[in-house]
């Protein structure tokens, strides 16, 4: 009906519209991500080529393999019990099978068209990371290192950082693709660089080493390469990461040469049975309670056994700070505190290293939590080493069929009662980590399928010399070690709409300006 108004190629343009409101809206909006998805399915609906559809979704074996994971999570329905959650993850992950189908069913092939959609992509990126890193200077100067995750304003940090890192791999992609305009992207380049230093995302080193990884296996690709090397060494590498997490607890201090009394003849406190360690030293040592309470309203406005402005207790933010400055807590380290010090404690600043902007300030955060296990509460590492050791007790219960589409969160929730967590009920999630949350909810038949989706779609790319969707691929991959990627509504998009773009062979031509 509408190539007799509008002309033959009608369906085609629409087509191509409704991928680049999808490209658009995922850094920046998920109702136009909802709105793209809908349109492009409508779209091959009402050009009704039916016959032509079918053959090309019979051909494309990836494709197959990923049709048959999503008809797997209305498969499990038939052994799940929460048919309400159930059906709001199936409602999820529509775009699993949508955007996909779309772009198989009616594939865009001409590299200037597919150019064209990636470049939107990257537009609406740029824009929203330029908002978000103006946003990120406007913050305290006290409130750097516990508010990195607000430096994303249209949707979860962590994602955002993923999206920046495809970003940086379509940038070198267009870089080869288009000589005249090389100077622009080099700066977009260099920007999502400093983004992602910033941003403190510990994903983002991580997807970059999985990128690494992924070019590796492309450029040494033989015929009979076991197609499931790229699944096996990144398992490998989560492995030996989880293990080598699990590993790190308390430094050793010898805590029998400890002074009792300080310089003014007052007694010490020493904690050696509940340590904390600051920077790899006791928190909870030298502490002159007598010669602090004396003195403390000569330097802080907030009472001794008051709350900082983050509402932890002033004592506690103080022993820290002062343990970060290997000072003791007594009235002469007290003394050594300057102005700043004494603000910075008030202001819940817990050590000087939380001031730092970037990885450093991240990493002393990520490095006081590996030093102090006993509560993993708030601490992102900390509760994802919960999180996976919770979904592997899980499993070991259902190992061949799962728990079903809908009974995930509820399998975890009864076995965080029968473990006793230290989790708080906030912090009692999922496993963050879509190869576990695969296998525990669909036992061993979902996971051989999503194995063999990955084994088929990097073999078609290498089949078809398509580095850039080894490349895409293997960043995406990466963040289904630390996330429930396929979970969540942009999480899912993302990787559909990168996965059904390089289903398909595209034309071998290059751009006239290259």
């Amino acid at each position: 009906m509408l190539e007799r108004w509008f002309g033959p190629k009608i369906h085609h343009y629409l087509h191509l519209l409704g991928l680049m409101l999808v490209a658009f809206g995922l850094p920046f909006n998920k109702v136009l991500m909802s709105i793209g998805t809908i349109w492009g399915v409508a779209n091959i609906l009402l050009e009704g080529k039916f016959q032509d559809y079918s053959k090309r979704i019979i051909n494309n074996k990836p494709f197959l393999f990923l049709l048959g994971f999503f008809l797997l999570h209305l498969g499990a329905l038939l052994w799940t019990e929460n048919w309400e959650y159930a059906f709001h993850d199936i409602r999820i992950k529509l775009p699993l099978l949508a955007l996909p189908l779309a772009l198989v069913a009616h594939p865009i092939i001409k590299r200037n068209e597919i150019n064209l959609i990636l470049l939107t992509f990257l537009t609406s990126l740029t824009l929203i990371s330029i908002y978000n890193g103006y946003h990120y200077t406007q913050l305290s100067q006290t409130d750097i290192a516990n508010n990195y995750r607000e430096i994303s304003q249209f949707g979860s940090h962590i994602r955002f950082s993923l999206l920046v890192v495809l970003g940086l791999v379509l940038l070198v992609y267009f870089f080869s693709q288009y000589k005249k305009w090389r100077l622009l992207f080099a700066a977009v380049f260099l920007w999502f660089a400093v983004y992602t230093y910033f941003s403190q995302v510990l994903s983002a080193p991580l997807s970059i080493l999985f990128l690494l990884i992924f070019i590796l296996i492309y450029k040494i690709w033989p015929k009979r390469l076991l197609r499931y090397s790229a699944a096996a060494i990144g398992v490998l590498i989560f492995t030996f990461g989880v293990i080598s997490v699990q590993k790190i607890g308390h430094p050793k201090f010898d805590f029998s040469q400890l002074d009792e009394y300080s310089i003014r003849g007052n007694l010490y406190y020493h904690d050696s049975i509940h340590p904390s360690f600051e920077n790899g030293k006791p928190v909870n040592i030298y502490i002159s309670y007598d010669e602090l309470e004396s003195e403390w309203d000569k330097y802080f406005t907030i009472p001794y056994n008051g709350f900082d402005r983050k509402n932890n207790p002033i004592k506690g933010t103080l022993y820290r700070y002062m343990t970060a400055l290997d000072l003791r807590k007594d009235l002469d380290g007290l003394k050594m505190l300057t102005k700043k010090d004494i603000e910075n404690i008030q202001n819940g600043i817990a050590t000087p290293d939380h001031l730092k902007r970037g990885f450093e300030g991240r990493f002393a955060s990520l490095k006081y939590a590996l030093e102090n296990q006993d509560d993993p509460n708030n601490s992102t590492i900390l509760q994802r080493i919960e999180y996976w050791k919770t979904a592997g007790q899980i499993i070991s219960k259902s190992p061949i069929l799962g728990v079903g589409t809908g009974d995930v969160q509820d399998a975890f929730d009864k076995q965080y009662e029968l473990n006793d967590t230290r989790l708080s009920p906030p912090n009692r999630l999922r496993a963050h980590n879509m190869f576990l949350t695969i296998q525990l909810s669909f036992g061993i038949l979902g996971s051989i399928l999503f194995l063999l989706f990955m084994a088929k779609f990097l073999q078609f790319n290498r089949s078809v010399n398509q580095l850039l969707g080894f490349c895409l691929f293997g960043v995406m991959i990466s963040s289904f070690f630390i996330e429930d990627t396929l979970e969540t509504q942009t999480g899912v998009t993302m990787f559909s709409f990168f996965i059904g773009l390089i289903l398909v062979k595209w034309e071998k031509t290059k751009p006239a300006d290259s």
